[in-house]
């Protein structure tokens, strides 16, 4: 006698539309603290509109006879990069039919997959099926988010000076912000595999620059320091960019921007704030834990 074969998941995919946007939007608003930069494409003017057409967005849903449910919402950029944000534990996918997934990702070229760790690996996992290729380069982070009754009161303090040294930049400082930039992208964005393209780097601070905040310290006419935006949502930013030139480290700099950043967020624009940390960054997790920043979920960035 043949056992009855449980059937599988049934999984249903479907393009961003006009029709749809306002599902999109209340899902990312709703997970947004994790979601920052997925969900800042959707935004205009404090309202939802379709991204550009550079990035495609995607709806995954559980589709029964009795139940249609919004599972996770994925965006692929046009130069290959995955965004995604799942509602539940990915154990509801395991025994789910991923023909809808492969139908998306079997002729995509993919570079990075960014997201919560247990996403980034089911996604990982997808591309090893479909397209037997495993990632280059694996990242794991830890995601910080800013609470002010977490700061710790042993917390470096910084000199009034400081103050005088901040400049928020525009992109009228595209050149003289551009060497900062390039050190920050060679140690903290490049994958190893992947030679530095410096006139890439410094169209992406000018995109930064044009669409972000970036928050500078000037001393004696050169940048030291710098920290920024690299997303802004409707209820969070995520701080990214965050770095020192290598003879002005360890004076407190990088601290310094990051809680000026914040205190203008939280203050000015009355939006939470998050940051990535690499998990093995010792010395930057106590820094910003002594800030006010505390654990909020695993991270990883893969590249291929």
């Amino acid at each position: 006698m043949k056992k009855n074969i449980e059937p599988k998941l049934k999984i249903e995919l479907s393009a961003l539309s006009k029709q749809n946007l306002g599902e999109v939007w209340n899902f990312l608003k709703k997970h947004e603290k994790t979601s920052i930069a997925l969900f800042s494409h959707l935004i205009e003017n404090n309202k939802a509109c379709l991204p550009k057409e550079q990035f495609r967005y995607f709806l995954v849903y559980q589709n029964n006879e009795k139940t249609k449910k919004l599972l996770a919402v994925f965006m692929i950029s046009k130069s290959g990069l995955i965004f995604h944000q799942f509602a539940d534990n990915l154990k509801i996918l395991e025994d789910a039919d991923i023909a809808p997934f492969e139908d998306i990702l079997k002729n995509k070229n993919i570079y990075s997959i960014i997201g919560k760790k247990e996403g980034t690996e089911f996604f990982q996992n997808l591309i090893l099926k479909i397209q037997a290729i495993a990632p280059r380069t694996e990242y794991f982070y830890h995601y910080l988010r800013y609470n002010k009754n977490e700061k710790k009161t042993e917390g470096r303090t910084f000199p009034l000076e400081y103050t005088k040294l901040l400049k928020w930049n525009t992109i009228d400082d595209l050149d003289a912000l551009s060497p900062l930039q390039a050190l920050y992208d060679q140690q903290e964005v490049i994958p190893p595999f992947k030679d530095f393209d410096p006139e890439l780097s410094k169209a992406n601070l000018k995109r930064l620059l044009l669409t972000q905040k970036i928050l500078s310290l000037q001393k004696d006419g050169h940048y030291v320091a710098k920290a920024g935006t690299n997303a802004i949502g409707y209820n969070w930013v995520q701080i990214g960019g965050v770095c020192t030139k290598t003879d002005e480290r360890n004076r407190g700099y990088a601290q310094f921007l990051v809680q000026s950043l914040v205190n203008y967020f939280q203050k000015k624009e009355k939006k939470q704030v998050a940051l990535f940390v690499k998990e093995n960054n010792e010395s930057a997790k106590k820094a910003y834990y002594n800030l006010g920043f505390v654990f909020d979920s695993y991270f990883k960035i893969v590249y291929y």
